[in-house]
């Protein structure tokens, strides 16, 4: 089941993702980084998500990044990625951080390569780290 209650694949009809997303930030305070909820949706119905942490001062844990799966492949993942920078920088966080392994999301090792090369993308940096496990980082402006 996935973050939004559906399974993978049990809409399978595509959404389409409008250009612009409305976005819902939930903080613990205005201050903080932790525990922060950013949700994405069409208007009315819920697209995707991130959640982040504080793992030190200064830095941002992206503990989950998520589309739905009708979503997908649409350029969400890259907006909420965005936002979620854009969210950080103004909270005065120096860099983000987050790990890509095998979990509900990212069965294979295919996919954890794949899912890793797309944040190496969009400006992150990779380690290894074990078997199918990989620690990404980027420096925040």
């Amino acid at each position: 089941m996935d973050e939004l209650g559906q399974r993978d694949g049990e809409n399978e009809e595509k959404v389409v993702v409008p250009e612009q997303v409305e976005w819902e930030t939930r903080l613990p305070h205005e201050s903080a980084t932790m525990g922060t909820d950013i949700f994405a949706f069409d208007g009315e119905n819920q697209l995707g998500k991130a959640y982040l942490s504080d793992r030190a001062a200064g830095v941002a844990w992206i503990e989950l990044l998520y589309v739905i799966p009708p979503a997908r492949r649409q350029g969400l993942g890259a907006k909420i990625l965005r936002f979620v920078e854009a969210h950080c920088s103004a909270h005065g966080v120096r860099e983000i951080q987050g790990e890509v392994s095998i979990n509900d999301y990212t069965v294979t090792e295919e996919e954890v390569e794949e899912t890793a090369a797309w944040f190496e993308e969009r400006g992150f940096t990779r380690r290894k780290d074990g078997e199918a496990h990989w620690v990404i980082s980027k420096a925040i402006k």
